[in-house]
């Protein structure tokens, strides 16, 4: 009985006859590499570049909220990726292109966040970052509008800011149930 191999296996086989290839042809220095990419170093090296290009282009927007808030948003997003998958309008939807939404809304004037609530050092309840990678481009245009836009709204939101209060306004919190008295 053949023994199936594994597509990563399938993948190394096929790295390490293209290094080979490469010695043949004389190109020692672009086989080494190869082979490089075949070790632990060379896995890691590759995260770096991966991570490092994601990053320029779409940097990390960590958003302040509550625990309640992002596990809410989290599983509106969830549910609204299923919802588009079975009707076959998108392959896929992430809480990033629900920010995306939401800084393009802003950039073009059709939405205007609230300042964030303030409380007093230590009072506040916990709050966690929700971390998503906004397109970088959208970014830029936010904050400019948010500089353009800080008279009219009375104070300057940063991205951050709009990414949050866009979220909440789509996935807003349940009203709290009525107490009864007796």
């Amino acid at each position: 009985m053949a023994r199936k191999t594994s597509a990563a296996q399938e993948f190394r086989d096929e790295l390490t006859a293209a290094a080979a290839r490469l010695r043949e042809s004389g190109s020692d220095r672009l086989a080494a590499a190869v082979d490089k990419t075949l070790t632990p170093e060379g896995h890691k090296l590759l995260r770096v570049v991966n991570w490092e290009s994601q990053a320029a282009d779409s940097p990390n927007l960590p958003i302040r909220m509550s625990p309640a808030d992002r596990d809410r948003i989290k599983a509106g997003a969830a549910a609204k990726a299923t919802a588009l998958k079975a009707s076959g309008e998108a392959a896929s939807w992430s809480v990033t292109d629900d920010v995306n939404e939401g800084l393009a809304a802003f950039a073009e004037g059709r939405f205007s966040p609230a300042p964030p609530p303030r409380s007093a050092y230590g009072s506040g309840e916990d709050k966690v970052n929700l971390n998503v990678r906004p397109d970088a481009g959208l970014r830029a245009r936010a904050k400019q509008a948010a500089q353009d836009r800080a008279e009219e709204l009375g104070w300057t939101p940063k991205v951050m800011h709009i990414a949050s209060a866009w979220l909440l306004h789509i996935y807003p919190a349940p009203a709290p149930k009525p107490t009864r008295r007796k």
